[in-house]
């Protein structure tokens, strides 16, 4: 990412990210993803691509000087990590992490070192001069294998530093004017009051279809008639003739059996034109059907997309140009990054693309009214 010293992000970013991307780039990304999804717009990261005639000192300076919090990335070759030229990048003085660090430590800024791959934390020997106080600083470590643990425990000491630091980063945004309350209500009950309109309506008609639909009783025969006409004459059996079977009334035609409905699916319905992606069976997120497609190909791909020789991550470690999907907790199959931003999409739309309670109650009446017609 480029930037400019007037572009340079407020105290709107609280919290900046420091890593090598040869050293700890994985392990930075999915720890950005983490925070930004607890303090959106307030992480900041990858300053190390700076527009040329720009002062890169300036840009750091502004980039640092506008965070309370910075979070040192150490992995294994940290320390060791050399230049063309075969010396090591920290001794060199204008080294971006070198630069981003002593800055932080200047200002007073709270600098947390976040160890990972099982990585040692650096001596005061090990480190250039203005670096020394890095390591007196108390680290977390960052494991694989309980991620989400350790980063809610780095979320928490964000917090407690934000909250003694800058309070309104942890205020919610201002609230939209309020309406009058009878306003309020009214807005919020206009769209139940036309589905109730709508039901009644549905429900008036199929009720008075039934009642069309019902032969007429037959009229009785007066008293007068039956008087006058006197005692029937006595006639000789008769073997009544054989009458034809009457037809069959409207009533007691077969009815055809209604059209299919779509099923419904309990609160995990989608709308038109979606279907669950299905990552793993219980993965109900509503997709397009390219998408749940996709899916399962990436699903039958996962084997073939894992490094044989194993590596940062264990026997789950991604081929290179591969990254892990995380379309749920603990997701480590392999796919290309676009397909992991769509899962990011997709997993964010997923409440508008189901279908709601009264929506689905309305079909279902439909339906019974289909079958008892």
């Amino acid at each position: 990412m480029s930037l400019e010293p007037e572009r340079t992000p407020k105290r709107s970013a609280n919290i900046f990210i420091n890593y090598r991307r040869e050293d700890s780039a994985g392990h930075a990304g999915r720890l950005f993803d983490r925070l930004s999804s607890h303090f959106p717009g307030r992480v900041f990261m990858d300053i190390d691509t700076i527009e040329p005639g720009v002062d890169f000192v300036e840009v750091i300076e502004n980039a640092v000087g506008s965070c309370e919090v910075l979070i040192v990335v150490i992995g294994r070759e940290w320390l060791r990590l050399k230049d063309a030229a075969g010396r090591r990048r920290l001794d060199d003085p204008q080294d971006f992490v070198r630069l981003e660090v002593a800055m932080a430590l200047e200002r007073d800024i709270r600098v947390v070192p976040v160890l990972v791959e099982d990585a040692p934390m650096p001596r005061t020997e090990d480190l250039p001069p203005d670096l020394a106080k890095l390591a007196r600083r108390n680290a977390i470590e960052l494991s694989d294998a309980r991620w989400t643990f350790d980063a809610d425990r780095l979320i928490q000491t964000i917090e407690s530093v934000l909250r003694d630091k800058a309070p309104s980063a942890l205020l919610p945004a201002a609230p939209a004017p309020s309406q009058p309350a009878t306003v309020r209500e009214t807005m919020r009950l206009r769209p139940w009051m036309a589905l109730a309109a709508l039901v009644a309506l549905i429900a008036a008609g199929w009720i008075g279809w039934r009642l069309m639909r019902q032969p007429a009783p037959a009229a009785p025969q007066k008293v007068e008639e039956v008087a006058s006409a006197g005692p029937p004459p006595v006639a000789s059996p008769v073997v009544p003739e054989p009458q034809p079977a009457p037809a069959a009334s409207p009533e007691q035609q077969p009815t055809p059996d209604p059209q299919p409905q779509p099923p419904d699916y309990g609160p995990d319905t989608c709308k038109q034109g979606f279907v669950w992606r299905e990552a793993r069976p219980e993965d109900h997120v509503c997709v397009t059907p390219d998408i749940r497609e996709q899916t399962a190909q990436d699903n039958a791909q996962a084997d073939a997309r894992r490094d044989p020789a194993g590596g940062p991550y264990g026997p789950d470690t991604c081929l290179q140009g591969y990254v892990w999907r995380d379309a749920y907790e603990g997701d480590h199959v392999c796919v290309t990054p676009e397909t992991r931003e769509q899962a990011r999409l997709d997993n964010s739309k997923a409440g508008e693309r189901k279908m709601k309670s009264m929506v689905r109650w309305t079909k279902s009446l439909l339906k019974v009214h289909g079958r008892s017609g």
